[in-house]
């Protein structure tokens, strides 16, 4: 059941994204999913803590200022078949806006029921699979 809930997941998720990215509302979307997977807000900021076991302190740029270097080329959904329960691998194209360099950035988000329960809901959690002192918009400290 795992499986199939991955496959649909990703499937369903593949398709409205390409059918919305076809429509007149494809700017916003774009801006939404980058604020959604980097974080990104309308005002710049400090991010610090620990990731991957390391400090970190990294600036944030705002989103006009992202939007202006940076744009999503394509974002892709495919299922984790591998794992135990249900695992959906994304992978989010991205390049620089003047020089159309190319960098792209791995999350999964994981698929479960509250509580272990097959009813109701699903929930999911989107993780990141980098550093992210890796993102070459975003700068450390």
């Amino acid at each position: 059941m795992c499986h199939a809930v991955a496959r649909s997941s990703a499937d369903i998720f593949n398709q409205n994204i390409k059918n919305s990215l076809k429509s007149s509302s494809r700017p916003e979307i774009l801006e939404h999913l980058s604020r959604w997977f980097f974080r990104i807000d309308v005002i710049r900021y400090i991010l610090c803590g620990i990731d991957h076991g390391e400090n970190i302190s990294m600036l944030i740029p705002d989103i006009t200022s992202w939007k202006y270097g940076w744009t999503i080329r394509e974002i892709e959904a495919t299922s984790d078949l591998s794992r135990g329960q249900s695992v959906v691998d994304f992978a989010v194209g991205l390049a620089r806006t003047l020089s159309g360099q190319a960098y792209t950035a791995l999350f999964h988000s994981e698929i479960r029921w509250s509580h272990g329960r097959f009813c109701g809901n699903p929930e999911g959690k989107l993780y990141k699979d980098f550093p992210w002192e890796t993102l070459p918009f975003f700068k450390s400290l």
